[in-house]
């Protein structure tokens, strides 16, 4: 059975393509729903992620060990796909394939990890946090040009909790979650970061966040 975000991806690409018209920017949202993504990705490239959590001694978080998302572009029956492992420690988890004219679902495997982190963290209901975040999805996002060190790069931020009249009962950190995304068409699969935070007054409480490393060839 597809979890909820599985689907959401799949009904916000559709979104997307039917609300771009030739020579209309795309807003922060259709940039993240790219299929796109991943072309110039080879087919037996392994694209990996460092991945980490940390929060403050007084909220609940589950254990990450040298934390790593692998997403392996193959092809079977002359048609590609990607497949995604969450690496924790010794511990491996492979999620289901996704098309690889889908776009790289490290979008979709950080979404999944956040919703359930903030919500053990939070004990609140993913239901309601995924609710939160595709809303958040749906007004298109605050765009920021960036320049790294090796060029420039889209910020696309949100706010799923900005002006929610429930967002106190998850707490007053949680309330100030900022999710945010660094794209570039210099990084292999656009992705360069992908954040999720929870900053009062410049204390963090909370922080998420995958980050590209490199692609290498598989050894499958």
């Amino acid at each position: 059975m597809k979890n909820m975000f599985s689907v959401l991806f799949a009904a916000m690409l559709a979104l997307g393509s039917s609300s771009v018209f030739a020579g209309e920017k795309k807003n922060g949202t259709e940039l993240l729903f790219d299929t796109g993504s991943l072309n110039g990705v080879k087919t037996g490239e392994v694209l990996s992620y460092a991945h980490s959590r940390n929060a403050d001694d007084n909220i609940p978080t589950r254990p990450l060990i040298d934390g790593e998302i692998q997403v392996r572009i193959a092809e079977e029956d002359s048609e590609p796909f990607t497949e995604v492992t969450l690496v924790n420690g010794k511990a491996k988890r492979k999620l289901h394939r996704f098309p690889a004219n889908q776009g790289n679902p490290i979008f979709v495997a950080f979404l999944e990890s956040s919703v359930s982190s903030v919500a053990f963290a939070t004990k609140g209901s993913p239901f309601y946090i995924r609710n939160r975040i595709k809303d958040a999805f749906g007004q298109g996002g605050e765009i920021t040009e960036v320049e790294l060190t090796d060029g420039p790069a889209t910020q696309i931020t949100y706010h799923p909790f900005k002006g929610d009249r429930n967002a106190a009962k998850i707490g007053r950190a949680f309330e100030a979650l900022t999710m945010t995304f660094v794209l570039s068409d210099d990084t292999q699969g656009k992705f360069v970061s992908l954040t999720t935070e929870a900053t009062i007054d410049g204390t963090e409480y909370f922080k998420e966040e995958v980050r590209y490393r490199d692609a290498k060839p598989s050894k499958n």
